[in-house]
């Protein structure tokens, strides 16, 4: 009671309590501290905790409110959203609350520096785990954004980088057309630029020129990606590259030796 705060150790008995009495999800949710303009940081054991919860038994308008709080409290204090509980944001999600995420872009849009880039790296991150989960959004409204957000010279690279786990969850091919050469840029936009183009469409030529570079560069997720082809030209081309480019022979030699096929 004198500092306010659940003990870390408590929320593995607590997720218990909660699937027996969900009722008292809505005080947890109260007395962690989210909702509070004021500045306080919950612990991060709280939204682990609210990552394991059964939303089954939990009323649909709190499932809601705990989706937009989340979301909220992280955009306004600036926090990166940690994968864990972005993954798991989809058993609160419903349709309603789409028009909800679309206003929390424009308002990230109209600011700038840290007010900008961090609530639109959450906002990807989530609608990428949502795509993941099967949920229905509006494809056209999604792909100009994220694929505007990859495509800006001046986005933040961890923009860039939930922007391209994005599009690969949008799972439209057609997207390797518009999406710049990332083959230069940061080191982790750059591995997850050829892994969204291995999971997109691995025989699209611009897609096994990067995984050549990639090689090349003694970058693995090169490897992956070759490991997705399916496409007979595309072996054609692999094994042309192998026999004429003494550089990716070698460096694919030695990638390949950790891979057991």
């Amino acid at each position: 009671q004198r500092i306010r705060e659940i003990y870390p150790t408590w929320f593995n008995a607590l997720t218990f309590l909660i699937d027996m009495q969900p009722d008292l999800l809505g005080q947890l949710v109260e007395f962690s501290g989210i909702r509070s303009h004021e500045f306080r940081v919950v612990d991060e054991s709280f939204f682990t905790f609210v990552s394991r919860v059964d939303p089954r038994n939990v009323p649909i308008e709190l499932r809601r409110s705990i989706f937009r709080e989340v979301i909220a409290y992280h955009n306004r204090r600036r926090q990166w959203l940690p994968a864990q509980l972005a993954s798991a944001l989809h058993i609160f999600f419903d349709s309603s609350l789409e028009e909800m995420l679309k206003n929390e872009v424009a308002e990230a849009e109209s600011r700038r520096e840290t007010d900008r880039f961090v609530p639109l790296g959450n906002l990807s991150y989530v609608v990428g785990f949502l795509l993941k989960e099967g949920a229905t959004l509006d494809p056209s409204y999604w792909r100009n954004k994220i694929l505007s957000y990859v495509s800006r010279n001046e986005e933040h690279n961890v923009v860039k980088r939930h922007a391209l786990y994005a599009l690969e969850k949008l799972d439209d091919p057609t997207v390797i057309a518009e999406i710049p050469d990332l083959m230069k840029s940061d080191e982790l936009v750059m591995r997850a630029f050829v892994s969204t183009c291995a999971k997109l469409d691995p025989d699209n030529p611009k897609c096994l020129q990067y995984f050549t570079e990639a090689v090349r560069n003694d970058e693995l997720q090169g490897i992956y990606g070759f490991l997705e082809v399916r496409k007979l030209e595309s072996i054609k081309r692999l094994l042309e590259t192998f026999i004429l480019d003494a550089k990716f022979r070698n460096e694919f030699l030695d990638q390949a030796a950790i891979f057991s096929r």
